[in-house]
């Protein structure tokens, strides 16, 4: 399904299961979710306010604990989103070989990756930036894509424990 935020103020947490590890998202999928469900799932934001905080092993958007980001679509809003051991924008904690394809055109985008996981990505991600003001703190890639990266506009500021933007693919044969 396809969830769109036109305006507001949203403050999620994601979930656990009975046991506390990581569950749900606190905007998208469930925990491990398959790549078909992943495929049809889209988050939206064209505006509002989005707030993040807690819970390990889970997207602030996207998927759920072993689960993908599905697509992701930022056009505008603000963002203050943070995350324990799973991407900010993507995929939950050990999730990475689904399906993640984000685009962000616009927006405020505030995200931390407190102890480990990507701001904004998977290993199997596609991330496009169009435009927007995005400020990351993280441990780990910030930016992180198996297929791709691309960056058109926007203002972007990283302090990220390892790499800034990292795309690497094993499969490639250039």
């Amino acid at each position: 399904g396809t969830i769109v935020f036109n305006g507001g103020k949203i403050t999620a947490q994601g979930s656990t299961d009975r046991n506390g590890a990581g569950g749900g998202a606190a905007f998208g999928g469930g925990r491990g979710a398959s790549n078909n469900d992943i495929k049809k799932m889209k988050i939206v934001v064209n505006g509002g306010i989005l707030n993040k905080s807690g819970l390990k092993s889970v997207a602030a958007i996207g998927g759920g604990q072993n689960g993908g980001g599905g697509t992701v679509q930022i056009n505008g809003g603000t963002l203050n989103l943070t995350t324990y051991s799973g991407a900010v924008i993507g995929n939950g904690w050990d999730g990475n070989k689904n399906y993640t394809n984000i685009t962000i055109n616009g927006g405020t985008l505030n995200l931390n990756a407190a102890t480990s996981g990507y701001a904004i990505g998977s290993d199997n991600a596609t991330v496009k930036i169009t435009g927007g003001t995005i400020s990351i703190t993280c441990t780990s890639d910030a930016i992180e894509a198996n297929e791709s990266i691309a960056v058109a506009d926007g203002t972007i500021t990283i302090h990220s424990g390892k790499d800034g933007l990292h795309a690497e693919n094993d499969e490639d044969n250039a």
